[in-house]
């Protein structure tokens, strides 16, 4: 059984340059070679396969994975976030199962295809699968699908527990560090773009600098070309806060930055399908202060942080940092429940889910 996943265009794996999906992808392929599946093979872009150099410029890079798939002929053709191309690639490999693997509804936008077109392309793939449930129920509403109209199961992803694991108070890493033991030190990860909250957790901090409370935010990710306009507020809200602005931090780096953080804050205004950075700082055993929207649910606890309902006013996260500065003991309960909590979410049994998958549907 031959299995070929194919990733987005616009970024390399390995995910030097960062990308949810492309973490996702090496993450999981890591996690095939563990359980002793190799009859993979990933097809993404930087990569050299079938001897084609496989571009990084999307129309190029599309006709090269339909060169390759031709030459590897696999059973199971999987497709990372890009519905679009399963017309395209059913037409060209009809003998091929095809298994559309969703990370979020950005490519199920109106500005993509009609509704009608879409549900047409979601009932044309032999298997969905979604990180949340809350995601397959969003899209099953939207696109008014029944159980019988599309094969679709949940498969969480994973988190790596060996590299991002809690810090210890006598770590050299840690004590290496210049701070204030008595600084609350937050941490923000993701993309500087208006539905990730950053404004809205900047908004809180000013609230908070009237209280007098030590606190420091540091802010990993870059503003993308078409949010220059929000980068720019955000660089004005930033202003005379205690903020550190580290651009991209590349994923080789951030076990470490999480480890040299007490909680994590995620304050998103738009539905989240899944939220890999709640994990990924769960699993470093931090405290996680997030919007109670979308998937993120599904792994946030009030047993593992604190679940804002009105994550649009800044109020709500001043009371929930408060609460864990004023409450030490509280923020060391809920770090080893996030950790506890995290562990539940292994790649090894991501990739075990996928690997059933394949095998059974493939009979």
């Amino acid at each position: 059984m031959k299995v070929a996943i194919v990733a987005p265009e616009g970024l390399p794996i390995p995910p030097l340059r960062g990308g949810s999906v492309q973490i996702y992808i090496d993450s999981l392929s890591h996690a095939f070679q563990q359980i002793g599946f190799q009859d993979y093979e990933i097809i993404a872009p930087g990569k050299k396969l079938e001897g084609i150099k496989l571009s990084l410029d999307r129309d190029a890079y599309r006709k090269q994975t339909l060169r390759i798939l031709q030459q590897v002929q696999p059973d199971w053709i999987q497709i990372e976030n890009r519905p679009l191309l399963i017309p395209l690639i059913r037409h060209k490999f009809p003998n091929s199962k095809i298994l559309l693997n969703l990370h979020s509804t950005t490519f199920l936008q109106p500005r993509h295809k009609s509704q009608a077109e879409m549900k047409d392309i979601l009932c044309n793939a032999d298997h969905v699968i979604v990180n949340s449930l809350y995601l397959k129920e969003t899209i099953a509403k939207r696109f008014e699908l029944k159980e019988k109209n599309w094969q679709a199961n949940v498969i969480y992803p994973g988190v790596n527990l060996e590299k991002f694991f809690p810090r210890m108070e006598n770590d050299a890493l840690f004590s290496s560090v210049s701070r204030n033991p008595h600084t609350l030190r937050l941490l923000f990860v993701g993309r500087i773009i208006r539905q990730k909250g950053l404004h809205v957790l900047l908004q809180a901090l000013h609230i908070l600098g009237s209280y007098n409370l030590p606190i420091q935010l540091t802010v990993a990710g870059r503003t993308p070309p078409w949010e220059k306009k929000y980068g720019r507020e955000i660089e004005a809200l930033a202003e005379n806060l205690p903020v550190q602005k580290l651009g991209f931090v590349s994923p080789s780096q951030l076990p470490v930055l999480y480890r040299e953080t007490d909680i994590f804050v995620c304050p998103s205004q738009q539905d989240e399908a899944f939220g890999m950075v709640n994990l990924e700082a769960m699993s470093s055993g931090l405290p996680v202060i997030a919007s109670r929207i979308g998937g993120i649910p599904e792994l946030v606890t009030e047993e593992t942080g604190i679940l804002i309902d009105k994550p649009q006013y800044p109020e709500e996260f001043v009371s929930a940092i408060q609460l864990l500065y004023n409450h030490p003991r509280l923020r060391q309960t809920l770090s080893h429940s996030a950790r506890v909590r995290a562990e539940q979410f292994s790649w090894i049994q991501t990739a075990t889910h996928f690997y059933s998958l394949y095998v059974q549907s493939g009979m």
